[in-house]
Parts: C-alpha cells; sequence; structure tokens
C-alpha cells in the first residue's frame, strides 16, 4: 500500500504496473542506491540492493558494498514479510534530516521498526523499483510461513495445530524453513549463506 505525502515531496508520476515476473526480475536484478542511515546521521553509503528469493516466503532484501555483490553473506539483510509499506520521497525521518536528499529520487521500504531509505539515480528507477516491491509485497506466499503450523498466540501460549504441521514435514525435511534475522538461508540455487544482524548501521 502507498503512502500518501505531499505534492513538494513527489514527483508526479503514474504508479508503474507490472506482471509478478517483471517484478522478480526487476528486484533480483538488483541496482546502485544511496543509502541514509536509518538515525539521520552519518555520511550517505552507496549500496548494491537487490531482493533474494522474490516472491517466497524466505523473500528478503539485501543491501552492502557494491564490490561485495558476489559475498551475500556481507550483506545486512530485513525480510519482505515485515514490510508494510513503501514511501515515495523524503518521508521518513532519516530522510527528512538529510538536507542533500534529492526528494524527487527519494523512496523508502518501511517495514515494522525499522526503515531501508534510498535515493535512486533517476525517477524512472525510483518508479521501478517502488513498482517492484509494491508488486511483490501483494503475493499472498510473502506473507505465508515456510511451516504450515498454524500458530495462534493465546494467554501468552502457543497453540499449534498437529495436522498442519504434520502436513508441513516435507517441506521441513527438504530444509524449507522460515530465516529469523540473523539465520542462515538456502537461495534458489541451494547454496547457504549466513546473513549478518539485520540491524542498520
Amino acid at each position: 500500500m502507498m503512502s500518501s505525502g505531499s505534492s513538494s515531496n513527489l514527483t508526479p508520476s503514474q504508479p508503474v504496473e507490472m506482471s509478478l515476473k517483471r517484478a522478480v526480475e526487476i528486484s533480483e536484478n538488483g541496482g546502485i542506491f544511496r543509502k541514509f542511515h536509518y538515525t539521520g546521521r552519518g555520511r550517505p553509503k552507496r549500496r548494491f540492493v537487490y531482493v533474494l528469493d522474490a516472491a517466497t516466503p524466505e523473500a528478503r532484501v539485501l543491501y552492502g558494498d557494491p564490490e561485495k555483490r558476489h559475498r551475500p553473506d556481507k550483506f545486512k539483510s530485513m525480510l519482505l514479510k515485515n514490510v508494510h509499506s513503501v514511501q515515495i520521497g523524503k518521508r521518513t525521518a532519516a530522510l527528512k534530516a538529510y538536507k542533500e536528499a534529492q526528494a524527487r529520487f527519494c523512496f523508502s521500504i518501511v517495514a515494522s521498526g525499522r526503515t531501508l531509505d534510498l535515493q535512486a539515480e533517476s525517477t524512472e528507477q525510483r518508479d521501478l523499483w517502488v513498482g517492484a516491491i509494491t508488486k511483490l509485497l501483494e503475493q499472498p506466499a510473502i506473507h505465508s510461513r515456510s511451516v504450515g503450523a498454524k500458530v495462534e498466540q493465546r494467554r501468552g501460549s502457543l497453540r499449534i495445530d498437529p495436522r498442519a504441521l504434520l502436513a508441513s514435514l516435507p517441506a521441513v525435511l527438504e530444509g524449507d524453513h522460515e530465516d529469523s534475522p540473523s539465520a542462515g538461508s538456502t537461495g534458489g540455487s541451494g547454496r547457504h549463506f549466513t546473513f549478518q544482524n539485520s540491524t542498520e548501521y
């Protein structure tokens, strides 16, 4: 869902409509952006940003040094299932703190308790990425659990539906499990990566 904002923070444009295939292509190929620190302090850094395992429950946004793009274990990451909106312009406190941030190129990927604040190289790149991430967020698979157990929180305790748990055993045995922010992930290639803590620095 897009958050509305003042016209001074946005470049007039139509939302980029795209297929899921195109959204996966754009996000997995990645792009170079300027990343602003979430505290609003420190110098912006040039970062390579891409999505790993797009359109799956394990999808995560990775960002790091462009020179180390082939070392995802050195990248910071954000689970896409924790993202609830994409904001265009200088909407977050972090971006507002940077006078040099150019609103017409900026957008923020907003998750629970954190943001990933980026400046694209053009409005076209910004719109493509906002469109791609928004399209991925619309997919039910992003928000489902990779293990099919129905977990319900009641009075401080967890209830697990044993039928759903048994049904998910084949996926568990195949290694299809949900990653914690600091846990390893197997990408589509079957390689195992251990991601750094997802806190932004």
